[in-house]
């Protein structure tokens, strides 16, 4: 069964390397599993755009507006760095919201195409250093110059710093969450690249 699981894990991340985008199937009894996890970590790494199913939800028949949120609660909870990818609740064997949730695949497909100005996204930089501490070595303070976008399918921003050493995941994840309450990028996994200010 070991052996069942790896080779199904492997083919599971050479599907995802070679997708547009993916469908991340939850399974509404079991919650989320440790596998469920690598695979977030994994779809994360590759920059995939995804969404996440929730199966079995015909198997909830009360409250199922007040069980969705807490799902989504639970799903916060264990998977905290996702709370940017939207949540359709299914039913593979009913047919029960299969064709909310490919919409919502070739939406989050057209949301890795966005671009944002480069004179808007310096803005959104600027109020960022003004409400951010950021971190430093001794005397030396880390300085965020500029930021530009450089590429799409997946967004790819180049950050412009005094000193790349200074930077840490920390300030990274901070400087995404800000940047996404203007350009949510709903679905969509950024790529972010530090260097050095000539």
């Amino acid at each position: 069964k070991a052996d069942i699981d790896f080779y199904s894990e492997v083919r599971a991340m050479e599907a995802i390397e070679t997708s547009d985008a993916a469908i991340f199937l939850l399974d509404a009894e079991t919650g989320i599993t440790l596998d469920d996890k690598k695979i977030a970590g994994f779809l994360e790494k590759v920059k995939k755009p995804f969404v996440f199913a929730v199966n079995k939800w015909d198997l909830v028949t009360e409250k199922r507006k007040q069980m969705e949120k807490q799902f989504i609660q639970h799903l916060s909870d264990s998977l905290p760095r996702f709370t940017f990818i939207p949540v359709i609740f299914i039913s593979a064997k009913t047919g029960w919201h299969i064709p909310q949730l490919f919409h919502h695949i070739l939406q989050v497909i057209e949301n890795g195409k966005v671009r944002v100005p480069t004179p808007i996204l310096n803005r959104i930089l600027s109020d960022f250093r003004e409400t951010t501490t950021l971190p430093s070595r001794g005397r030396k303070r880390l300085y965020l110059a500029y930021t530009t976008q450089v590429g799409i399918s997946p967004p790819h921003f180049v950050l412009m710093v005094n000193d790349p050493a200074l930077v840490n995941n920390s300030i990274l994840l901070q400087w995404e969450q800000f940047l996404r309450r203007f350009y949510p990028f709903p679905g969509v996994c950024l790529r972010f690249t530090v260097r050095k200010k000539s």
